[in-house]
Formats: C-alpha cells, sequence, structure tokens
C-alpha cells in the first residue's frame, strides 16, 4: 500500500483531542489512519467546521483510504476536511456530555472489545 502525504486543516477541538491524547507517543497520521479505516465514512456525523484561523498539518494516508475518503465526501456533498475531522472526532473525540466512560465492550478507540477480554474480572 502506498502512503500520500495531504494536508489536512484540523478544527480546533479536533487538533487538540490529538495533540492532547499523543502528545510524544507516536504519528498523528496513524491516529488518522485509524480513524478513517474505523468509522463508516458514508454515515459518521459531519461537524460543522470553521477553518478560518486553522493551521494546515500533513499526514500520510494510504492512497486507497484517501481515495474512499475523497469518494464518500463528494457523495455527501462535503469537503474531505470536514469528512476526516468527523472521521477523528467520531474515533478519539471528547466524551458526550452525560457519558461516564466508554460502553462496556468498547476499546478506547471505539473498535469492539473481544468477549474473552470482558470476561477476565
Amino acid at each position: 500500500m502506498q502512503i500520500v502525504y495531504r494536508n489536512i486543516r484540523f478544527s480546533a477541538k479536533v487538533d487538540r483531542c490529538l495533540r492532547r491524547r499523543w502528545r510524544m507517543h507516536g504519528d498523528l497520521s496513524i491516529r488518522v489512519r485509524e480513524a478513517l479505516d474505523g468509522v463508516n465514512l458514508c454515515e459518521v456525523e459531519l461537524l460543522e467546521v470553521d477553518y478560518s484561523r486553522v493551521h494546515a498539518t500533513q499526514v500520510g494516508v494510504f492512497e486507497s483510504a484517501w481515495l474512499t475518503a475523497h469518494e464518500a465526501a463528494r457523495a455527501r456533498g462535503c469537503s474531505v476536511n470536514t469528512l476526516v475531522n468527523s472521521a477523528v472526532w467520531a474515533t478519539f473525540g471528547a466524551q458526550r456530555s452525560g457519558q461516564r466512560g466508554r460502553p462496556p465492550g468498547q476499546s478506547q478507540c471505539g473498535a469492539p472489545v473481544p468477549e474473552a477480554f470482558l470476561d477476565e474480572s
């Protein structure tokens, strides 16, 4: 798989989320790739993003994932930036109000946890 480098304009809240959670613990590109692979790009809730004061960040994503995101954005009538921000926020974003912790059976990144690990209390 070929990695392509693209400039993404992250909203302030998405940028803070990414940088706060993984400061000095790896590449932000990895997190963006996880987000693009981990959500349904045709159904993820779209964020309203104000890009007026946002600087672009270069991330490396797999070319196939980028093409999929581009097609999904076109089909949904939004920008690729909006779709990527929405995917990252859906995967790693702040907890919703009134929610304490992750729902049982979900990992930190929102992926299901194998049942074998849930029964080991």
